[in-house]
């Protein structure tokens, strides 16, 4: 994902997630230009895929799940063009939580 550079100033992070409870403490980095915010998952969420219910034929596309908030704190961003990245730096049993990011 690109941060386009519109205003520089200082972001929250609210990234939406679920979490197996074998995978609450997962570190989770947001980076950007050389600055970096880390926050660790404190909190599980697996809830159950919803649509299958309603299908007659199964699925080859994902399902869809109830993800929650979860701030993972303040970055400054500069007015530059640049690749946002975020990632799991650190998986307690070894799989990726799931996560999204919105503005």
């Amino acid at each position: 994902m690109g941060h386009r550079g519109g205003h520089a100033g200082e972001y929250e992070a609210i990234v939406y997630y679920t979490c197996r409870p074998e995978d609450v403490g997962s570190a989770i980095e947001l980076s950007f230009l050389g600055r970096r915010i880390e926050g660790r998952l404190a909190k599980a969420n697996n809830p159950a895929l919803i649509g299958a219910e309603a299908d007659r034929v199964p699925r080859n596309e994902s399902y869809v799940k109830d993800f929650l908030p979860w701030s993972l704190g303040i970055i400054a961003l500069g007015k530059s063009r640049g690749k946002l990245v975020l990632r799991a730096t650190e998986i307690p049993a070894n799989k990726s939580p799931t996560c999204g990011i919105s503005r």
